[in-house]
């Protein structure tokens, strides 16, 4: 039997001001090997889900568990996130960033270099490494993104509206490595 990876009982957030809860009484698990989708419309509460996952927010009730662990910051290194909007990257490249972040998440450098031109590689942005993202259009952006969430080979991997933007190609390509 498939081991469970991500397992969410009775979550429960309300923001301030709020009436509504954003979430209320979310359950679900996802076994090893699963692929899960959530759809909803805007305001549904699906970044808000991220957030928890990510222990960017606390709930107001019910439990995480990611990898079996219910410490949120510690499973986080299970965890690779694409934002559905990513600010604050413009004046660098993606072999700058790539590199810094395989650097944070502890490769020694020469590991990081590597794992930097592989995934540059694999993102079609071997030409565009020494450029700055500004001049990046949106499928580029997101081509990095992706990129720059699987730097430390997550076992889960959180795409917030991450394929929107990608060519279609790219987007068959990315779901088979992914």
């Amino acid at each position: 039997m498939n081991k469970t990876v991500l397992e969410i009982n009775h979550l429960q957030k309300t923001y301030l001001k709020q009436e509504q809860p954003a979430l209320k009484n979310l359950s679900f698990t996802v076994r090893e090997d699963e692929h899960l989708g959530i759809i909803g419309a805007n305001g549904s509460g699906k970044t808000t889900l991220f957030k928890l996952l990510l222990n960017l927010l606390r709930p107001d009730h019910g439990e995480i568990r990611i990898m079996g662990e219910s410490d949120l910051e510690a499973a986080r290194r299970h965890l690779g996130y694409v934002p559905e909007h990513q600010r604050g990257l413009e004046n660098f490249t993606p072999a700058e960033l790539l590199f810094l972040s395989a650097r944070m998440c502890q490769l020694p450098p020469e590991a990081a270099r590597k794992r930097r031109d592989e995934l540059l590689e694999w993102a079609q942005l071997q030409k565009q490494r020494d450029e700055l993202v500004a001049g990046f259009s949106k499928g580029m952006m997101q081509r990095l993104q992706l990129a720059l969430a699987l730097v430390r080979r997550p076992k889960i991997l959180l795409l917030d509206e991450a394929m929107s933007g990608l060519d279609h190609e790219f987007a068959q390509r990315a779901g088979r490595f992914i």
